[in-house]
Order: structure tokens, then C-alpha cells, then sequence
């Protein structure tokens, strides 16, 4: 019986291990062909981009991100300053949030999950 106690402990054990440990699914776009235009907000100022060059690097770039094990559970990021993202498309916006937390660079997306990106995406949207 102790031996049953202890095998059904270590399973839990190692379940919760394997859960915790999962990262996030890739960031979810919709197809290029049906991105029409995508509009950066920076605080107050908004910029639109339809130039199908800036949009493909940008969906690069999106898809490069990695996926971390934090998770995103709301609508908005909990930082005070982020830039945020709405995907253009046909009848539909997606949106996403970039923000840089202690010196690294993440994209969020909604209920889907937080991903790591690299200092020149995120100068990309700032436009240096």
C-alpha cells in the first residue's frame, strides 16, 4: 500500500513538473495574404503601415518570437508602457502588445501567451 501512496505521489509530482514547464503555442497571425494594414500605437500617436515590405518583416519577425512560460490571461498587458498592435484584416483586427521588461522584449498576445523578441523588432515599431 505505502509503495501504491508513493507511485501515485511521484506521478502528480511529475505531472505538475511537465505542466509548469510547458511554453506558450506559437503567436497566432492570420495569414499574410489577408493582412490589409497594420496600425502602431505608441502612447497617444498612431501609425499606419499597408507597404507590403514592412508588413512582411514585421510578420517575421512576430513569427521569430519565442515562447516563454509566462501566460497571458487578460485583454492588456500588466505594464504601464507598451506599444500596442492591431493586425488589419479583412473584417477582423487581432491585436498584440510589445513591451520591454528589466532590458528584455516581449510580445504578448492575448489569452494566447507571452513571447521573447529581440531589441530590433521592437525598434522596427518605434521607427529607429
Amino acid at each position: 500500500m505505502k509503495k501504491l501512496i508513493l507511485l501515485i505521489m511521484i506521478a502528480v509530482i511529475g505531472l505538475l513538473a511537465v505542466s509548469c514547464s510547458r511554453k506558450a503555442e506559437p503567436v497566432v497571425l492570420p495569414a499574410r495574404d489577408t493582412i490589409d494594414s497594420i496600425d502602431v500605437t505608441i502612447g497617444d500617436e498612431a501609425e499606419n503601415y499597408s507597404d507590403d515590405d514592412w508588413i512582411s518583416r514585421f510578420v517575421s519577425a512576430v513569427l521569430d518570437a519565442e515562447g516563454t512560460r509566462r501566460q497571458s490571461i487578460q485583454d492588456m498587458p500588466n505594464e504601464e508602457e507598451y506599444i500596442k498592435i492591431d493586425i488589419n484584416c479583412r473584417g477582423s483586427v487581432n491585436t498584440l502588445f510589445v513591451y520591454k521588461e528589466k532590458e528584455i522584449y516581449y510580445i504578448e498576445q492575448p489569452y494566447q501567451g507571452i513571447y521573447q523578441t529581440d531589441a530590433s523588432f521592437y525598434e522596427m515599431l518605434i521607427g529607429k
